[in-house]
This record gives structure tokens, C-alpha cells and sequence, in this order.
């Protein structure tokens, strides 16, 4: 299994996440956020999109080009149908791909916070949070994990 990793240049550790799909065979192609035209055609050769979390915030001026360019990448995999796991700011990505708007929350969640959710593929929690941004539920997005500050899982 072929898994394309984005993520900012000098933080691209996947974790436990990474750990798990290693022990599974898989092999790590890591792409960078702030190369832009690395995320071109990038869903083509993939089994599996993993979009990990970053300092910047989606509605950022400053990184609008990137933005950009990881967005086309999302939807270009949902059209083709290549699985994406969004961590984070790859999960509020994905959400602004599907249509939803990305704001900043009315506070940040920083440390381990319980989640409600349906119960059928995560416990409440605690999970340990570290996010600043929210999305707003829209189009086909409807999170099944959430808290009274933000969504946190679709």
C-alpha cells in the first residue's frame, strides 16, 4: 500500500498513525505543503491520503496558495475515490474542500477534552486535542464526534 503523506516541511511525523501503517506493509511518500506542485497528480499513485495537522489556518492569506493546491489534491482523491484520513488541519482541509467553512474557534483546545459522539467507531474520550480552528458542518459534511467548541471528526 502506496500512502502519500502532506504535511509542513520539518513536521511531517506521523505518529502512531504512520506506526500503525508501517506495521501493515505500507511505504511513506511524504509531500510538502509549502511545495505546492509536489500535491500535483499526487492522488494518482496513492492507496491512501494521509493530510496531517499544521500551525497555519486554512483561511490564511498568507498560505492561500498552498491552501489552494492541497484542496484540488482532496478533491481530485474524492473523485477518484482514494481514501483520505484528515488529522487536524487535514481534517478542517477536508472540510473546506467539501464546502465548509473554516473559522477561527471561540477558543482554542489544548490538552485531553471529551468528545460526544455516536459511539459506533470512537468512545467519547478523552482524546487529547490541540487546534485553534473549527469548521462549520455544511453540504455533505455531518461530524458524528463533537464538543461545545468545534466538530472534531466526520
Amino acid at each position: 500500500m502506496k500512502v502519500i503523506v502532506v504535511a509542513n516541511d520539518g513536521d511531517g511525523d506521523d505518529g502512531f498513525v504512520g506506526e500503525r501503517l508501517s506495521e501493515l506493509g505500507a511505504t511513506m511518500d511524504r509531500r510538502w505543503r509549502e511545495t505546492p506542485t509536489s500535491l500535483d497528480r499526487a492522488e494518482e499513485s496513492a492507496d491512501l491520503i494521509v493530510l496531517l495537522g499544521s500551525d497555519w489556518s486554512v483561511y490564511e492569506q498568507r498560505v492561500a496558495v498552498n491552501v489552494a493546491a492541497e484542496v484540488a489534491l482532496i478533491r481530485r482523491a474524492i473523485s477518484r475515490g482514494v481514501p483520505l484520513l484528515g488529522i487536524c488541519f487535514g481534517a478542517q482541509i477536508t472540510a473546506a474542500a467539501l464546502g465548509c467553512e473554516v473559522v477561527k474557534a471561540e477558543r482554542p483546545e489544548i490538552g485531553w477534552h471529551l468528545l460526544s459522539g455516536d459511539g459506533a467507531l470512537f468512545s467519547d474520550g478523552p482524546w487529547f486535542q490541540y487546534h485553534a480552528d473549527r469548521w462549520i458542518d455544511a453540504g455533505p459534511v455531518r461530524s458524528f464526534m463533537r464538543n461545545a467548541i468545534a466538530p472534531q471528526a466526520f
